[in-house]
């Protein structure tokens, strides 16, 4: 015979919560004194005579059903909110996976990505000061003429602020890289304009991590006898240039990345 706990006469009870689950009785009408009698089950103990109603077999199988299919239901509702959560996994950097939902990352960004962005506000900002005219514009007098010097060698960059129409230079503002930091005009030109703007520079522009992918476009540092090496598509180890097939098919080689402009 089995019985099923439909409520607890005390809260201390061993099935005060296990309310609704089936149990098999060993033994019936065991009495308790002054008590109102009860059955023994084979998993728990003593249950009080009110506390549980007898189920037969074909009773008790279809509670077994009801509750595999409740189960079921429950897991069909868990698929149902990850579909409508639209959860996609995209590769980031190398064998690295990134869970995203909804278009926001569940996994902190590479230093790689940070990277990437910081690399895109940089241009967006440049580009954000110049007129249709590609002039910046200048309440007091005419309006500005943007000239930007880039020196790769020295790793600088320079931008002078010339009148439009006088051609005189007004302002002007310097960048120039880390000697342990890797160079990128980007970054340099947003540094350099908003220096000569008197605007104050972002400290993630100066702060911002190290590549950690080498691109087809970037100079690399090989070797004193190869100091910069532009990385090309194809394998073509001269004396300026080197393959990206090379790098990747020799993993183990040293290099660093020293400017990521791609320009």
């Amino acid at each position: 015979m089995n019985i099923r706990i439909i409520k607890t006469s005390d809260p201390v009870y061993w099935y005060a919560d296990k309310i609704g689950k089936v149990y098999e009785v060993a033994r019936e009408n065991v009495h308790t004194v002054g008590g109102p009698g009860g059955v023994s089950v084979r998993i728990g103990g003593f249950v009080d005579a009110g506390d549980f109603e007898i189920v037969n077999e074909e009773a008790s199988d279809l509670g077994v059903i009801e509750q595999m299919q409740a189960e079921i239901n429950e897991l069909k509702s868990k698929v149902a909110v990850l579909e409508g959560a639209k959860i996609s996994i995209r590769e980031a950097g190398e064998n690295t996976f990134r869970a995203v939902v909804k278009g926001k990352s569940l996994l902190p960004k590479t230093p790689q990505q940070i990277r990437n962005e910081i690399v895109a506000k940089a241009k967006a900002d440049v580009a954000g000061r110049y007129k249709v005219s590609g002039r910046i514009p200048n309440k007091w007098s005419d309006d500005r003429d943007v000239e930007f010097i880039v020196n790769k060698e020295k790793r600088t960059v320079a931008v002078l602020l010339r009148g439009y129409l006088s051609g005189q230079v007004y302002e002007k503002g310097i960048a120039k890289a880390d000697p342990s930091d890797c160079f990128n005009v980007h970054i340099g030109k947003a540094i350099a304009l908003r220096r000569a703007l008197g605007l104050e520079v972002p400290a993630e522009y100066s702060n911002a991590p190290a590549p950690t992918e080498v691109r087809i476009g970037d100079v690399i540092w090989y070797s004193d006898k190869y100091p910069r090496l532009t990385v090309v598509e194809h394998t073509n180890f001269t004396s300026c240039e080197v393959g990206l097939e090379f790098l990747k098919i020799y993993p183990f080689v040293e290099y660093k990345i020293i400017d990521d402009s791609s320009e």
